[in-house]
């Protein structure tokens, strides 16, 4: 896999020396109001419920992050290899903190697993390992930069920082200049920032600003889409849903008690109507108009039981519907004595909860339904462009690891292992 990649970085060493010189001159305002796959944000290459597994496609593969290093998983060969050029680099396999630096594809540890192809380049995010003060030490999250490398992990250059304090952030990426990132203060007030990529020395704009649970952030040709979740009342989580518009830069509410999941052909798929905290097992999906803003019928599902719950993921062709149990007390205790037994400690259910994905086409036909029992209950699905989608999964109680999977859409949407990393 290492002479695969050599190569790989010979045939695209000229075009990757170029592409950090990004396009400065492009006219954002004059790109239609539609995805544009060279300057727009990739919504849907990262999991749904904020982007933070989020992976770069390219005809040959597909770039990722998992462990602190920068991955690149072939398309033909299905092997994933660290992006760096370096013949005696050990990559991984690295102990020498020294030595590890060296290696082009390491980002840091503790680095988000956040990666966006933009405008040719690779962008994602690295630990800034500067001198600091020993008697005020920052943590990861304070010290994370948006960092530009090229596709064969040659050329590096540090952007800006992601000025998010303590916090996680939740929503990052790329779209039409900007990079964006939110921020979640004491105050139960979210935030989201941007800073223009030709200009990174800028102070961050405070983009979208209100008091919240939490925000999902979509980007779609020249608006910004934010979910903004409410604090429950009555067992019942509230949504609000506003359209920034890149174009004349307005901020308006255009939907009330909805939960936006991503989109579907030009169009907002939302959940139509409040998100109940005590009862998922019924969920009404509804296609909302950008133009218009108008909401037409599309998809109701029912879980088996009432004690199941039902999440919803989707690319360009196929609608991924997610079914888990939501264990009352006693079911609950009796799935995790069951767990024990197996694997020697109750919180091994978290590591393998019970689940199904049932693959429906475009005609909302059921396709194929998918035991994913082997997963864990908070895995992270990035559907992607194309024929392969990824499963990041972190396996605590029992393995303390990650693993990567890939979901192949022409191969009856099998899921076979890549990678794994010590979590």
């Amino acid at each position: 896999m290492k002479r695969f990649f050599t190569m790989f970085c010979a045939v695209v060493c000229t075009i990757s020396l170029l592409s950090l010189s990004g396009c400065g001159s492009t006219d954002y305002a004059s790109l239609p109001d539609s995805y544009n796959k060279e300057t727009d944000y990739p919504y849907l290459s990262c999991s749904a419920g904020g982007n933070m597994f989020s992976v770069a496609q390219t005809e040959q593969g597909i770039y990722f992050v998992g462990g602190g290093f920068l991955y690149f998983l072939d398309a033909q060969t299905k092997k994933a290899a660290v992006v760096c050029n370096r013949p005696d680099c050990r990559h991984d396999q690295e102990t020498d903190p020294e030595l590890l630096a060296q290696c082009s594809g390491y980002l840091g540890s503790n680095v988000l697993p956040f990666v966006q192809l933009y405008e040719g380049a690779l962008y994602t995010v690295t630990i800034d390992t500067e001198e600091m003060d020993p008697m005020h030490p920052l943590s990861s999250f304070e010290r994370m930069v948006l960092t530009k490398i090229s596709t064969d992990g040659v050329n590096r250059e540090q952007i800006c920082p992601i000025r998010v304090g303590k916090s996680l952030t939740n929503n990052l990426f790329i779209h039409r200049g900007y990079v964006y990132y939110d921020m979640y203060k004491v105050d139960s007030k979210v935030e989201l920032y941007r800073v223009p990529l030709d200009k990174p020395d800028t102070e961050p704009e405070l983009f979208f600003s209100k008091i919240g649970y939490s925000i999902d952030v979509f980007a779609y040709g020249s608006h910004v889409y934010v979910g903004l979740l409410l604090p429950p009342e009555d067992d019942v989580f509230c949504g609000e849903l506003y359209d920034c518009s890149l174009v004349t830069g307005e901020t308006v509410l255009i939907g009330e008690d909805i939960v936006v999941d991503g989109f579907w052909k030009d169009q907002l798929l939302v959940r139509s109507d409040a998100y109940n905290i005590v009862d998922y097992s019924k969920v009404s999906y509804q296609l909302l108009n950008r133009k218009t803003c108008e909401c037409t019928p599309f998809l109701s599902l029912s879980a088996p039981q009432k004690d199941f719950g039902i999440g919803s993921d989707l690319d360009e062709q196929y609608f991924y519907e997610r079914t888990i149990p939501l264990y009352g007390t006693q079911a609950y205790e009796q799935a995790q004595q069951q767990a024990q037994e197996k694997y020697g400690t109750p919180e091994a259910l978290n590591d393998y909860y019970p689940s199904t994905i049932t693959v429906r086409d475009q005609d909302q036909n059921a396709l194929q339904t998918i035991d994913t029992s082997f997963l864990s209950n908070g895995f992270a699905f990035a559907p992607g462009f194309g024929e392969y989608g990824l499963i990041w999964d972190l396996k605590y109680a029992t393995e303390q690891a990650c693993f990567i999977y890939l979901l192949d859409k022409n191969n009856s949407f099998s899921i076979t292992p890549v990678l794994s990393y010590g979590a």
